[in-house]
């Protein structure tokens, strides 16, 4: 009873202070949360006290935070204990949710170029090993155990010279195509998303992918058509733009979404998640393929390429306001007398207009070496392996998953002490180059199965080569105004599609003329390579460290 006489006063005063809260705009929780948010902790502690004392727990939960004693005997304690848990309980899905789409919109494109880079992987090197199968099996006529044993056995050499030969001239016809169609579509992509938006771009070359997929499918589960039929696949992503339209998209929404102090970051990051795909894809790739065979394989990428479709279509925001005006759009496009060529005559005008502090040449130095780089990364190194290292398929896909997650590793931490350490993108870049110059030296100096060991100090070695791409990207788009980035990556894109081509000749060509005597060609190229190449990166650092921000303000900017 003398716990009722007080329990009947302190009611009362919570009845008060909660009208008090009401009228100021509070709020009070009622039921089971028992006192307002926020109210008194000794009149908490108190009421939950005199609420185990009569078994009463209605109204009488303590506060959060509380330090009041639970009578942990009492049923009714334990009941409102398991209320609590179970409404906490309710509440995480919902915290879970809010969690990740807030991760989400920090990093809209991330999980979509991860799915898009597994399935890369996972078709790349079982993509080789179908087409290799058609063309020893198909075109070239050899029996079934020709085939399946010319990798590991030195007696059917000539299996796999006409195998190799042919595969580098039907490569080399894909690589064309590579080249030649996207460069046809990225004229017009380029100031098309500018205008319009980066998601039409992304979309239409991942639907491209899908049909690539299919196409590799529907060879693989006809055992007796040609490698000749795989070029239909080729075709068509080509026909949309293929690498080169959609990376052009990817770093202009990047571009829209960042600026220039922490682009760098950025685009590390965004490639390093873009890239640990692929060694995924191919670990997955090689057990799929031991495991199920060619169909499985593509049927997976085909799948993923289109949920990467799908996420693209319905979670990616715009970055293009397509209703903003955009007066150096219109003015780089000049009038309508050039019709659909105007948007070519955009890309040449950004590119070739003057900017303050030499930005233009500048501008154009950072597009030379952007093309350099290419050069110097690896080349037929499936072959290579395959030469060499006597490596098939499952070995091959190992290694270059373990070699790619190390080097996505070192160019988020090269790029990390960089911006810690305040370095130019310039040095930045020219570090990545020392990196691969010592990967290609080292994979160049094995000569044969047992120095196997060489090409885990490679991948050590070669860890920083990444970060060339996302600092030469960085300075590219610094050197030019924010909605100028579709039309001067389009162009970047163009001017690498045309460049691919002409490095895959050069490469094609030395490993074809040497691959019997001397398979370390490439690699001992591309090494040379590298010392003009860093010598070019320290010039043009000396060059800008000085050099007063070029960034061109647009006239609509503030």
């Amino acid at each position: 009873m003398e716990a009722l006489k007080e329990y009947t006063p302190l009611q009362e005063n919570r009845k008060e202070e909660e009208r008090r809260e009401e009228r100021v705009g509070g709020g009070a929780e009622g039921g089971g949360k028992g006192g307002a948010e926020g109210g008194e902790k000794e009149n908490s502690r108190k009421v939950a006290q005199v609420a185990v004392v009569v078994g009463e727990s209605r109204g009488a939960r303590p506060e959060e935070g509380s330090s009041a004693p639970l009578h942990v005997s009492s049923p009714t304690s334990q009941g409102t204990a398991d209320m609590t848990l179970g409404a906490s309980c309710s509440r995480a899905p919902a915290r879970m949710h809010t969690r990740l789409l807030k991760i989400l919109g920090g990093m809209p494109l991330e999980p979509m170029l991860f799915l898009k880079m597994v399935a890369e992987g996972n078709y790349g090197v079982v993509a080789d090993t179908l087409e290799q199968d058609r063309i020893c099996r198909v075109n070239l006529n050899f029996s079934q155990e020709e085939c399946d044993g010319w990798i590991h056995d030195a007696n059917l050499s000539y299996v796999k010279v006409a195998v190799q030969h042919r595969q580098n001239l039907f490569n080399y016809n894909q690589s064309i195509m590579d080249s030649v169609l996207p460069l046809a579509v990225v004229l017009f992509a380029g100031s098309l998303s500018d205008r319009h938006g980066r998601k039409p771009p992304m979309l239409a070359v991942l639907a491209g992918f899908v049909v690539l997929a299919a196409t590799y499918l529907v060879e693989a589960l006809n055992p007796g058509w040609p490698v000749q039929v795989m070029y239909a696949g080729t075709l068509v992503v080509d026909m949309m733009g293929s690498w080169v339209v959609f990376n052009m998209a990817v770093y202009s929404y990047v571009a829209d979404i960042s600026t220039p102090e922490t682009r760098t970051r950025r685009l590390a990051i965004l490639d390093a998640v873009w890239y640990l795909g692929g060694p995924l894809g191919r670990l997955l790739g090689g057990w799929l393929y031991r495991l199920a065979g060619f169909a499985v394989v593509f049927a997976v990428s085909c799948a993923l390429w289109l949920v990467c479709f799908l996420y693209t279509l319905l979670l990616v925001r715009e970055t293009v306001d397509r209703a903003a005006p955009k007066p150096e759009v219109e003015q780089d496009l000049g009038d309508a007398r050039w019709g659909p060529l105007r948007h070519v005559v955009a890309l040449c005008r950004t590119t070739f207009k003057a900017r303050p502090s030499h930005g233009r040449l500048y501008l154009l130095v950072i597009v030379v070496l952007k093309m350099a780089v290419f050069l110097v990364q690896g080349h037929l190194m499936y072959q290579w392996a395959q030469n060499v290292l006597r490596w098939g398929a499952a070995e091959y896909s190992t290694w270059s998953s373990v070699d790619s997650v190390v080097h996505q590793v070192g160019m988020v931490a090269w790029t990390w002490v960089a911006a810690r350490a305040g370095l130019h993108d310039a040095l930045v870049a020219a570090g990545g180059v020392v990196s691969i110059g010592l990967w290609s030296a080292i994979l160049a100096s094995i000569t044969q199965p047992d120095l196997w060991w060489m090409a885990a100090v490679a991948t050590v070695a070669g860890m920083l080569e990444p970060c060339m791409e996302p600092a030469l990207r960085t300075l590219l788009t610094t050197e030019v105004g924010e909605g100028e980035a579709g039309r001067v990556l389009a162009l970047m894109g163009l001017v690498e599609a045309a460049w691919f081509l002409a490095d895959r000749s050069i490469y094609t060509f030395l490993y074809n003329a040497f691959f019997t005597v001397f398979p370390q060609i490439n690699l001992v190229v591309q090494a040379g390579l590298c010392v003009p190449l860093l010598l070019a990166m320290l010039l043009l650092w000396r060059a800008l460290r000085n050099r007063a921000a070029s960034t061109y303000d647009l006239p609509h900017q503030e």
